[in-house]
């Protein structure tokens, strides 16, 4: 993207504060996950620093189950601009007890929206351990992983100029 994916202007907010609205009616605390370097930018809001380096976004789920361990994570990446709380919600309203739940198939998980039960830690660990960092593989083979049908769903992330300009087209119709 050339830039923080967290700035990126929505309507009349930033990016990370549409996911922080959009967490606010489900989470009594909301914590942001971002490298040491990236603190600066949040000052306002609780952070949690990753603990591990490059490896993408498990560092910032493990990190975060490793602070907390007897919490349970609604997760939701800054970058998911099509997110709605009616997906959310369908999350929380179906999620088994005990058991992770995103938006996906048996071939594609989407492990940036969704809830990780504090039950796959280690099942995440282990991954990590052992030199996976793809959520989307990792989940995708756990057995404690529920899944949303995704059909229908707008799951896409902004990863380029030409995804945040068609994003701001469908804004305005």
């Amino acid at each position: 993207m050339g830039s923080d994916k967290s700035f990126l202007p929505v309507k009349a907010e930033k990016s990370y504060m549409k996911a922080y609205r959009l967490l606010t009616p489900f989470c009594d605390k909301i914590y942001f996950s971002c490298r040491k370097e990236q603190r600066i930018n949040f000052q306002e809001m609780d952070i949690i620093t990753d603990k591990y380096a490059e490896c993408g976004p498990i560092a910032g789920i493990l990190t975060a189950m490793e602070t907390y361990r007897d919490q349970n994570w609604l997760v939701i990446a800054v970058d998911m601009l099509y997110t709605t709380t009616e997906m959310i919600a369908e999350l929380i309203h179906n999620r088994p007890d005990n058991q992770s739940i995103f938006f996906g198939n048996n071939q594609r998980v989407e492990p940036l929206l969704g809830i990780y039960d504090r039950s796959i830690y280690g099942y995440l660990k282990n991954a990590h351990l052992s030199g996976e960092f793809s959520l989307n593989k990792i989940l995708t083979a756990s057995p404690d992983v529920y899944l949303c049908a995704a059909e229908g769903r707008n799951l896409a992330s902004i990863n380029t100029p030409a995804d945040f300009e068609e994003f701001n087209q469908k804004l305005k119709q």
